[in-house]
């Protein structure tokens, strides 16, 4: 675009801007609009002015409420606030209760002793060789849990933990009814020798896997495989630990 045809593109702008600036001042200052309308052979319509005072703000009068009265919503608009409360406590803790729940259910389903054949126990003893060699071999499907590449380090860590959990349960050893099945873990890992601080450690690892809100770091994955190598390396047979199913 040459700068002549800029310049003359810019004038026209101005003068439309000055025409709609006249036509504004001149209706503020024109008289009422009068309309004569004449039908047929009748007499002209007396005039209609248009009345300027129709649009003044008119003030309530004195005593007058001009505020908003709550009673004219209907009754169910009273509820929204609780279910705007309701909703914020679900996408906030839904998560965690569902997690506990489904703890205390699998804390409930291995309350009853077990055998290593998965079936309940119905006397005799366990060797407690046998013990250390699950206990051992459990530590081993862990760290195999560990190592899966397809697998996330939360969910890696959780993996190991409850193959641990698992391999306990099916030892046959009856467990006091109020122990979780993480603290019935540590029991029967610290009286089997193993290190009791790698197995806290551990366990710590899989409640922050298990209920936070983040993801582990292959930093805590690399923790979790060191706690296993210390509880391996401190394995023996479990001295102290009673082996006759049917007594904690």
């Amino acid at each position: 675009m040459s700068e002549a045809h800029r310049g003359g593109h810019r004038v026209r702008i101005v003068a439309a801007a000055v025409v709609a600036c006249l036509v504004v001042l001149v209706a503020a200052t024109a008289t009422p609009w009068v309309v004569d309308v004449t039908i047929g052979d009748q007499d002209p319509v007396d005039p209609v002015a248009l009345d300027p005072t129709i649009l003044e703000y008119k003030p309530p009068a004195r005593g007058e409420s001009t505020a908003w009265n709550l009673g004219d919503l209907p009754r169910w608009t009273a509820l929204l606030p609780v279910l705007a409360l309701v909703g914020a406590l679900v996408a906030l803790f839904g998560r965690d209760v569902l997690r506990w729940l489904r703890d205390v259910v699998d804390s409930r389903r291995r309350r009853t002793p077990t055998s290593t054949s998965g079936m309940p126990s119905t006397g005799g003893t366990v060797d407690a060789s046998s013990v250390t060699d699950s206990v051992r071999h459990a530590v081993g499907d862990a760290h195999a849990a560990l190592d899966d590449r397809t697998r996330d380090p939360s969910d890696a860590v959780v993996a190991a933990w409850v193959s641990l959990e698992a391999a306990t349960a099916d030892l046959g050893l009856e467990r006091d009814p109020t122990h979780t099945p993480g603290e019935y873990v540590l029991t029967v890992l610290t009286r089997t020798g193993a290190d009791p601080d790698a197995a806290r450690e551990l366990l710590a690892l899989y409640h922050r896997a298990r209920f936070a809100h983040h993801h582990l770091s292959p930093d805590d994955l690399r923790a979790a495989h060191r706690s296993l190598d210390r509880l391996t390396e401190t394995l023996t047979d479990p001295a102290g630990l009673d082996t006759e199913p049917g007594r904690p």
